[in-house]
């Protein structure tokens, strides 16, 4: 099973391949290669530990507007 078939199984709700520019507040940013907006800490921890057990670099971004 590929990454990418992994990360669906593991987290449904990830998108793939998002342009970050609409999440930011100066509306400015690259894509991302997976996207997952949690909706709990709980989330946040799960996708974090899928993102290190498949080796995959992340970066949180928060909400504060």
């Amino acid at each position: 099973m590929s990454n990418p078939e992994k990360i669906k199984k593991l987290l449904p709700n990830v998108k793939k391949d998002v342009v970050l520019a609409p999440y930011t507040s100066f509306k400015i940013g690259g894509s991302a290669r997976y996207f997952y907006q949690a909706k709990s800490k709980e989330d946040i921890v799960k996708a974090v530990e899928v993102a290190r057990k498949l080796k995959i670099p992340f970066f949180v971004v928060i909400d504060q507007s």
